[in-house]
């Protein structure tokens, strides 16, 4: 293992690895992102925020010391030649455009919500649970009234999230008044009365509530291996809870799901494989 030469001539800090594979990757932590394309002959670039900390030369995957210290090496979660923040900042800045928000406004905000969705004990409520959301609302778009405020209400809907409240929903309701009044968004009220539904999931009539329950649940209606891991992130996210109460705890909420005459509003074609992965894991709870 060879050591890249720093100005000095001396050995630097960051060693060298050879790989036969040459996947583009991106890791992201709370205060770094590490870059690269997969190119050997590019470079591994280590971002903080808008600012280019680092460029190293001929790095191939992401290297064992950076696994070692806790970042995310999972081959699904990178993400092809663009961090996870310009994939996001793109939407979120597309979005607002729509209220003609100032573009400092837009990064300020934007930084501050990932910030929130990257806090630590979150595991499924992260901005790839917010990515995933924004995907299937804008497949439903035709099934809005008012997508753009669809959109922001997924955006806000889990910005507040603690294992330990019980008021999330209201707590992100509240955050949503303020942000959409600080930046003169008019639709806050609107967006805020939509978080409020992912509480209850109760859409009533309203066609806007309906697409947002529908694609806030959609992971209900997941393939069997995505299903179960997203279970399992949330068993994370209640880590500190007891494995007998968190058992009980579980199947009761989901077993509130199975008594619905449905689940899904738009996505009924999600409606049999998600009472099939919720009955999977409540035999599983109760150890069958």
């Amino acid at each position: 293992m060879n050591g890249f030469p720093d100005p000095q001539g001396q050995r630097s800090f960051l060693p060298s690895f050879s790989s036969s594979s040459l996947l583009p990757w991106t890791i992201r932590t709370p205060r770094f992102t590490f870059v690269s394309d997969g190119n050997p002959l590019r470079r591994l670039l280590i971002v903080s925020k808008k600012w280019l900390l680092v460029e190293v030369l001929m790095v191939h995957d992401p290297p064992p010391f950076l696994g070692r210290i806790g970042m995310d090496t999972k081959p699904e979660n990178r993400f092809r030649g663009r961090t996870v923040d310009d994939v996001m900042f793109q939407k979120w800045n597309d979005l607002l455009r729509a209220w003609a928000v100032d573009p400092i406004q837009a990064r300020r905000a934007f930084d501050d919500f990932s910030n929130h969705y990257s806090e630590r004990g979150r595991f499924y409520h992260t901005l790839d649970h917010v990515n995933a959301v924004l995907d299937t609302v804008e497949s439903l778009g035709p099934s809005t009234r008012n997508l753009s405020a669809v959109k922001l209400a997924v955006w806000l809907h889990d910005v507040i999230y603690d294992s330990k409240a019980s008021d999330n929903e209201e707590r992100s309701a509240e955050f949503s008044k303020r942000f959409c009044h600080d930046l003169s968004i008019s639709e806050g009220p609107v967006v805020a009365s939509l978080i409020l539904t992912t509480k209850t999931h109760d859409a009533g009539a309203d066609p806007d509530a309906k697409v947002l329950l529908d694609a806030d649940l959609a992971i209900l209606g997941a393939s069997e291996t995505v299903y179960q891991e997203y279970a399992q992130q949330i068993r994370q996210e209640y880590v500190w809870v007891l494995e007998q109460d968190y058992r009980a705890g579980r199947q009761q909420v989901l077993t509130k799901f199975l008594t619905r005459p449905r689940i899904f509003h738009f996505l009924s074609h999600l409606e049999e494989p998600a009472r099939r992965n919720i009955s999977a894991e409540i035999a599983q709870l109760a150890g069958e």
